[in-house]
């Protein structure tokens, strides 16, 4: 497999893309087990023939999809959901004419309460009779209403999308400024997914010819069974009495969700737990060894003297423990250039960077490979 190694960048990501793709493809076409193990088999090809290290599993969000499912699965089965399904459909056939621009709306709204798309299912068949039995096609209010539900995950406050985006960019690099958590991005999301919602309804009411208009269509339904199959019998949820659980576990629901909302915007809420994570610390500590300043490299290097003569290069590597005094310590950055130097003489600690000093008395110099830091 050497001569696969051997081709060019560009070339490799060619030749995987299309084992991506055509492990993708066939697999769907032969569905079921198929595509799983069809994506093992691409695995393998990649790691075996080009060399690439295969990654961790994404258990977070692994576990936040199966929160989700079980949330959803719970509400279905509790009959919260026939009950906001009912309250869906109320609204459908109080306005029929405006069916291709208000189903798009309350697809995508049962999507952001429920974290899922998969809610559009039940409602596709009402949205059909509703709109074949006011003479209006039925594509139109059906294909935006499909769109509308995936379009929604993103701005619900309970869809994996959401925690995962919202993770990503609090634990990026370069952080958004302003941005504090999941609530600052459906600030963003809810607003232009609404926005979007509203185009495609008004694009689809205009969409392919009116019943009336499609010559096509006219002649079929002089076939009776055609007309039968057409105009068959009505989808609905309105002749279904719900219990009063089915009301209480909806709001239960609702619940659950002002909750997760108000725990995500308001960390003083969620437990804290400290956390020791790799850090190359240069730590001034007191007599009664309390943090008096303290500085985090995440990309230099230190150099530096303990009491004893040893020299520590790299703390993480040198396992520095904070019991052990330093008389001499330099940080770099990393384009290796001197920032700070710390010295310890005679129980007093001098600080000097960008050509100020200052003066710690009853001081010591620690290091630590490092820190702990408090996670929600």
């Amino acid at each position: 497999m050497e001569f696969l190694m051997n081709l060019s960048e560009g070339t490799q990501f060619a030749v995987q893309l299309v084992i991506v793709l055509i492990c993708l493809f066939y697999g769907a076409r032969k569905g079921g087990i198929s595509l799983g193990m069809l994506g093992g088999i691409g695995l393998l090809v990649l790691v075996f023939g080009f060399g690439i290290e295969p990654g961790k599993p994404a258990i977070d969000v692994m576990l936040t999809i199966l929160a989700v499912v079980v949330t959803s699965a719970t509400l279905q089965a509790s009959g919260g959901l026939d009950v906001m399904l009912q309250i869906a459909e109320k609204m459908l056939r109080r306005n029929p004419k405006y069916v291709s621009i208000l189903a798009p709306f309350v697809t995508c709204f049962l999507t952001i309460l429920c974290g899922t798309g998969h809610v559009v299912y039940t409602m596709l068949p009402i949205i059909y009779d509703i709109a074949i039995k006011n003479d209006i096609r039925p594509e139109r209010p059906m294909a935006a209403s499909s769109i509308a539900s995936q379009m929604g995950i993103i701005a619900s406050p309970v869809s994996v999308a959401v925690v995962t985006l919202t993770t990503y960019l609090v634990n990026a690099k370069h952080p958004l400024a302003g941005f504090d958590g999941y609530l600052d991005l459906l600030k963003i999301t809810i607003p232009a997914t609404l926005c979007g919602v509203l185009a495609i309804g008004i694009f689809s009411w205009f969409r392919g010819k009116d019943l009336e208009d499609d010559k096509e269509f006219q002649a079929k339904l002089a076939d009776p069974e055609f007309k039968k199959y057409v105009y068959g019998d009505s989808t609905s949820l309105l002749d279904k009495k719900l219990p009063q659980s089915s009301w209480n576990a909806m709001w239960i629901f609702f619940g659950a969700i002002i909750l997760v909302a108000l725990l995500g915007y308001f960390k003083d809420l969620r437990p804290a737990f400290e956390k020791s994570t790799p850090a190359q610390v240069v730590e001034v500590v007191s007599a009664e060894n309390k943090t008096l300043k303290s500085f985090n490299i995440k990309d230099g290097k230190i150099l530096a003297q303990a009491v004893d003569g040893k020299v520590a290069v790299n703390v993480k590597d040198s396992k520095a423990k904070p019991q052990i005094a330093y008389n001499n310590v330099e940080i770099y950055d990393d384009q290796n250039t001197l920032t700070q130097t710390l010295s310890a003489q005679d129980g007093n600690v001098t600080i000097t960077a960008a050509g100020a000093s200052e003066s710690i008395a009853n001081a010591k110099i620690v290091l630590k490979d490092s820190i702990k830091k408090k996670s929600t």
